[in-house]
């Protein structure tokens, strides 16, 4: 009877990479083969491939659907969700029961207005990453899949320039309270995209597959027949690479984790900053100086007030 054993290790098996092993001992875990442990890895997975914005940093080399693709499609999911949320707003009245951070205001009209365009934004990006994503799967007939990818940038195309155009009209004819209840709707959508709707859409498409192969493996199955293989691959090749060679590779793989890990501080912070400036200064009010200036212009000896002595 032929059974087989699966063995994950979440460190590399590279010269030039981590700390330069090849060769590691790996035990199986107490839940390996569990459905939990499945999942987790699937949704792993999904997030550096499926999720719309995390992928186009963590995109898989063997993916075929190009970071350009996938940050055109970011675009996209943008600019028509800034359209969505201007179709919903009106150009009288305002919000109640506003809650303002900084010089955004919210309200649970807002909310809705999101919860709206996110069923009008949804089935047009979709099918525009559909259409990507069929055009870099490995098909016989080539020219087929290039007229998905032609396709799928047509559509693209269109829906980025409808969107721009009827934002732009729209923004024309508000006010400075409108622009910014639909700024604050906008920030909402695109917040709620990154953070609850792509990790929903990866943890639902992990669970419908491992249910899926939960089954198929439960269904019982006939002898299969185990091909050996005919050649196993050469060691050698491995070990003609020189000691200096290695530790160049190291040094380089270093130099690009510091170089990442400086880029990533260097945004938290930039956003950091920019956070703490909008909650400290984008709720004052603009006539506060010009107020306390005059103040003091008609009493120029107000400094020299003091306390009253008793």
């Amino acid at each position: 009877m032929n059974k087989s054993w699966t063995f994950t290790s979440s460190q590399w098996l590279a010269l030039e990479r981590d700390d330069g092993r090849i060769e590691r001992v790996i035990e199986q875990a107490p839940n390996e083969g569990t459905f939990r442990h499945e999942l987790l890895k699937r949704c792993k997975r999904g997030l550096t491939e499926t999720h719309l914005w995390v992928s186009v940093l963590t995109k898989p080399r063997k993916s075929r659907f190009t970071r350009v693709q996938r940050a055109s499609c970011c675009l996209s999911l943008l600019l028509t969700t800034m359209f969505a949320n201007a179709m919903f707003y009106k150009l009288d009245g305002k919000s109640e029961q506003v809650l303002q951070v900084g010089p955004l205001e919210f309200s649970w009209a807002q909310v809705v207005i999101c919860l709206k365009s996110a069923l009008i934004v949804a089935p047009v990006n979709f099918v525009t990453a559909f259409l990507f994503q069929k055009g870099a799967s490995d098909t016989p007939c080539c020219s087929k899949a290039k007229w998905f990818i032609y396709v799928g940038w047509f559509f693209l195309i269109c829906s980025c320039a409808v969107s721009t155009f009827f934002t732009v009209f729209y923004s024309l004819v508000w006010g400075k309270s409108i622009s910014e209840q639909w700024l604050s709707s906008m920030l909402i959508s695109l917040g709620k995209d990154v953070t609850i709707t792509e990790p929903t859409k990866v943890l639902l498409i992990a669970i419908f597959l491992q249910g899926i192969l939960k089954w198929k493996k439960s269904r019982p199955e006939g002898p299969q027949s185990h091909e050996t293989a005919k050649s196993s691959p050469s060691k050698q090749r491995l070990w003609k690479i020189k000691l200096s060679e290695v530790e160049d590779m190291r040094k380089q793989q270093l130099k690009k984790q510091k170089l990442s890990l400086l880029y990533f501080e260097l945004v938290v912070y930039v956003l950091f900053i920019f956070l703490v400036m909008v909650l400290c200064y984008g709720s004052r009010n603009k006539y506060q100086y010009p107020m306390m200036k005059s103040i003091r212009d008609g009493l120029p000896n107000f400094e020299k007030v003091g306390a009253v002595k008793q």
